[in-house]
């Protein structure tokens, strides 16, 4: 339905999965997006959010740049 690159987001509580220092993954809950999915590297402020059939999946590179052609290759994949 749709992707969305940002620069930052906050992603709200963990219900469960995983934190560590280097990684966030799991199923999370914030103001934004609800129920979510979540597959992130700790150290990279920017997201890609991928919502189909109401549900949403944010996740990352490692850095902002990985992050950044993460979101042209799923761009140019539906277009």
């Amino acid at each position: 339905d749709s992707i969305t690159y940002l620069k930052s987001d906050k992603a709200g509580a963990r219900i469960s999965g995983i934190g560590s220092p280097r990684l966030s993954v799991g199923h999370f809950r914030n103001d934004t997006w609800g129920d979510y999915t979540r597959y992130t590297y700790t150290g990279c402020d920017a997201v890609v959010v991928v919502t189909v059939n109401g549900q949403t999946l944010v996740l990352n590179g490692p850095d902002t740049a990985a992050t950044q052609a993460l979101y042209n290759t799923l761009v140019a994949k539906i277009h």
